[in-house]
């Protein structure tokens, strides 16, 4: 499969970035370095790069993720959420859309992010109905923290 022009401008990386206790950060960049940069001249906090993903589908990406997530969100494109959590519901909409000319989703639906918000312990599913969805931490035997966030 050959890429034109046109479509590798297009590509830009989609990055999760963590910034002080459980604060992070899902954007978008065309140089993640320079974007993290730029992040850190107006953050109190020492940030770093969790890490990204090069796709043609970043902007739609980005949107689902910051929706999905938006009940955790603190300031803009912040999220108060531990970082592997961020990290794997943002690879789980990347692994939906892995083509620009291919945007699809789950057979089942849209995936599923499950998480425990005591211990950070997350699993992605294909696609759960949050209601009828009853979950205990396989890491902390809670259910009480447990989240269920569709993708």
């Amino acid at each position: 499969m050959t890429i034109s022009a046109h479509e590798v401008s297009q590509v830009k990386s989609i990055y999760v970035v963590h910034g002080g206790p459980k604060h992070v950060k899902i954007g978008i960049a065309s140089d993640v370095k320079r974007r993290i940069a730029g992040i850190q001249t107006g953050c109190p906090y020492r940030v770093g790069l969790v890490k990204s993903w090069l796709t043609p589908n970043a902007r739609i990406i980005e949107k689902r993720a910051h929706r999905a997530f938006g009940k955790y969100q603190s300031a803009g494109e912040w999220f108060t959420l531990p970082t592997k959590v961020a990290m794997t519901g943002v690879a789980a909409l990347v692994r939906c859309h892995p083509r620009s000319n291919e945007l699809r989703e789950y057979s089942l639906g849209n995936p599923t992010l499950v998480f425990c918000s005591y211990c950070a312990n997350c699993r992605t599913f294909p696609a759960v109905p949050e209601f009828s969805a009853r979950f205990r931490c396989t890491k902390c035997n809670r259910t009480e923290h447990v989240h269920v966030v569709e993708m």
